[in-house]
């Protein structure tokens, strides 16, 4: 598929889902996968695993990328992980990127916040020419009431902005810029 001219004045959107192992990304993707009522068809795979599926976001046409293996069970991430998901958002669509974080006491657990940081950072890098990136956090896995009120009342007003800005995490940016958050129950 040729990518998208630069100059259009509206762009195709490009879907991007992203979650550690055991967020619940797996679980959740092909419950929601029978809202794209056109079903799924191919464009491309490369060499490194992506693939692209045209779908319809929306009542538009609109492209799902797949970049498996990002995130390793060990937490690993590697150069080559940055470079495919940097070569994704290089493709000439607007993106909306979700990352699935499972749910905790603390907020997010500390490697769904390495890996939202390294996303974060691989966004800014790729800087795709006048691109719209949109990037939400979906909380998963919230077991209770008092889980689901922490979360709300805490977090999604302020798209975690609070949260990050008081962070002193090892490897973690304290800019991440969050544009929604859904919170998901069990």
């Amino acid at each position: 598929m040729a990518e998208q001219s630069l100059n259009t004045e509206e762009r195709m959107v490009a879907v991007m889902f992203f979650g550690n192992p055991g967020s619940g990304e797996s679980t959740l993707l092909p419950q929601a996968a029978r809202d794209f009522s056109s079903g799924v068809e191919f464009l491309e795979s490369d060499s490194e695993g992506t693939t692209m599926a045209r779908i319809t976001l929306n009542g538009k046409p609109a492209v799902l990328i797949d970049i498996p293996g990002l995130f390793k069970s060990d937490g690993g991430w590697s150069e080559k992980d940055a470079n495919a998901l940097m070569k994704a958002l290089k493709k000439g669509y607007d993106y909306k990127v979700s990352f699935f974080a499972q749910a905790c006491d603390e907020g997010l657990r500390a490697e769904d916040l390495v890996s939202m940081s390294k996303i974060e950072m691989c966004i800014r890098q790729a800087g795709a020419d006048g691109a719209k990136t949109e990037f939400r956090v979906i909380v998963d896995q919230i077991e209770d009431d008092r889980m689901y009120r922490m979360y709300e009342e805490n977090f999604v007003r302020d798209n975690f902005r609070s949260f990050f800005a008081s962070m002193k995490t090892k490897g973690v940016c304290s800019e991440i810029k969050v544009d929604g958050v859904l919170l998901v129950r069990v």
